[in-house]
């Protein structure tokens, strides 16, 4: 799946250190039901995003609940 493929280079270009990048590869994974990966890569975004940016862990949880469900994060339109 290409938004998976692009959103590894991008993770793997930030050393899997910006949760934000995370976010977006756990995103993709759970579009491509990939539901484990996503979930194994929004937590290591929860763990980061705890210790440096804290305003934005909560914001991960939510995504974090979806991915246990099963259920891929979508933007509403």
């Amino acid at each position: 799946d290409r938004a998976v493929r692009l959103a590894e280079a991008v993770s793997t270009a930030g050393n899997h250190a910006n949760p934000l990048h995370l976010d977006v590869l756990a995103a993709a994974y759970a579009e491509a039901e990939r539901f484990e990966d996503a979930r194994a890569t929004i937590d290591r975004a929860i763990e980061i995003a705890t210790a440096q940016h804290p305003e934005i862990a909560a914001t991960l949880r939510q995504r974090q609940r979806l991915y246990l469900a099963d259920t891929p994060h979508r933007e509403p339109r």
